[in-house]
């Protein structure tokens, strides 16, 4: 045997049993016996009384079963109800629906990376890098795919083609 490998022994193997040792040593202090205890003195008992209720109710079951065929009910007719004159006048309103004014929206391209999709969008003239529902100028990004992409803008959806 070698000077060296005899060196190399006598340092390896003090090592390899200092190592051995301190898992020994883990695994039989976590399996052993838990350090601290639970005191057993001192238990109560709670028990919870019921709250009895001496008071009687009665229910009120006259009433029409909502289910029935025939809605009418002999106890409950419905009442014609006379409105005077100056009640029947009506003004008709009538909405103009606001007209939206949507940016230029042109859709330059898509990447795609790691299951992320980045879209290339010009808007009014500038370009921005958007995800799936960052939001430019009003618009949010809703859905990308590789020929077309769809934005709401105040609630109104629009499809844009490259």
């Amino acid at each position: 045997m070698n000077l060296n490998n005899k060196k190399t022994l006598f340092l390896l193997v003090p090592a390899v049993l200092v190592i051995w040792g301190l898992v020994a040593y883990r695994l039989v202090d976590a399996l052993g016996e838990p350090d601290f205890e639970i005191p057993n003195s001192g238990q109560k008992v709670i028990t919870q009384e019921r709250d009895t209720d001496t008071n009687v109710y009665v229910l009120n079951l006259e009433y029409p079963d909502p289910f029935r065929p025939d809605k009418s009910s002999s106890s409950e007719k419905a009442k014609p109800v006379s409105k005077s004159p100056q009640e029947t006048k009506t003004t008709k309103v009538t909405f103009k629906p606001i007209e939206l004014h949507w940016p230029r929206v042109q859709y330059r391209g898509l990447i795609v990376k790691k299951g992320q999709s980045l879209c290339l969008v010009e808007i009014d003239g500038q370009i921005y890098f958007m995800s799936l529902g960052d939001r430019e100028r009003g618009l949010e990004l809703i859905d990308a795919k590789s020929d077309s992409i769809q934005f709401k803008f105040h609630r109104e959806k629009k499809y844009f083609k490259k």
